[in-house]
């Protein structure tokens, strides 16, 4: 008898435990749908970038898990707010595409101008930062910290 209930009790707590090590099948834009993550410039960035604006000002992304599945570039330049790049259902501002070319763990993107110029962009988020790291002209890395501010381009 103490081995029949020894038994049941087993199974029974076997049964009833989650495996917490399970990966996630969410994909990145499901995780991060309606979250956004931006970046304030300060004044060293502004000497060395071609960027008009003022120390403070932002620029990041926004993601959504909607139907076109988008990422929105969004970009601050002195209080006013520009949606850069809006990747929804293939477009870009209307000079080139996009193709969502992984949405896994990772985000990985391929832009494509009109005159065939293209470069990919990988996302990926660790510890509230999303690191975007770009292919062009040998690359660059971003980082940009999680905002719990809303996409001004709502």
């Amino acid at each position: 008898m103490k081995k029949l209930l020894f038994l049941f009790t087993t199974l029974l707590l076997i049964s009833c435990s989650s495996d917490e090590n399970e990966e996630s099948t969410q994909t990145f834009l499901e995780k991060y749908d309606g979250v956004g993550f931006l970046y304030a410039m300060t004044q060293q960035d502004l000497d060395t970038v071609n960027y008009g604006g003022s120390v403070g000002d932002e620029n990041g992304y926004f993601f959504s898990n909607t139907v076109g599945n988008e990422v929105i570039y969004v970009e601050e330049d002195d209080g006013v707010w520009y949606c850069d790049v809006d990747i929804a259902g293939g477009g870009i501002d209307d000079n080139g595409t996009v193709e969502i070319i992984e949405n896994s763990a990772t985000l990985v993107v391929k832009i494509t101008q009109d005159d065939g110029y293209s470069w990919t962009i990988t996302f990926s988020v660790s510890d509230n930062i999303l690191k975007a790291n770009d292919s062009e002209d040998g690359g660059f890395n971003w980082d940009f910290p999680k905002t719990d501010k809303s996409n001004p381009c709502d």
